[in-house]
């Protein structure tokens, strides 16, 4: 993560099951990750019981972003401090305290 007015957006690939969504991210965050510049990743699948819902979306962005920047990980474990719990409660505030706080905390 850089302190630069650069801006990092999000995109999402929509569309009709079989036009290759998945195929496109996969190589994305392969190429990303081999320069260096995907943070996290994270791919819902209907065969995984665990990639099914949006449950674990946010403790797995969690867990590889603070694996990508150890000043991430200092603000999540401090998150993690503060509630043991947020991985397992509602998806509202795990975005919070495992994504947002942490990111604004470290800006």
């Amino acid at each position: 993560m850089n302190g630069g007015s650069q801006s990092h957006p999000v995109y999402v690939l929509h569309g009709v099951a079989g036009i290759g969504k998945s195929t496109v991210s996969k190589t994305l965050a392969e190429r990303t990750a081999k320069d260096n510049l995907l943070g996290a990743s994270f791919f819902f699948s209907r065969d995984e019981d665990n990639r099914k819902t949006a449950r674990s979306l946010f403790p797995t962005l969690a867990y590889h972003l603070a694996l990508y920047d150890t000043s991430f990980a200092a603000r999540i474990s401090d998150a993690l401090d503060r509630d043991p719990s947020v991985p397992r409660r509602d998806i509202r505030k795990q975005l919070d305290s495992l994504i947002a706080e942490p990111l604004q905390a470290i800006r």
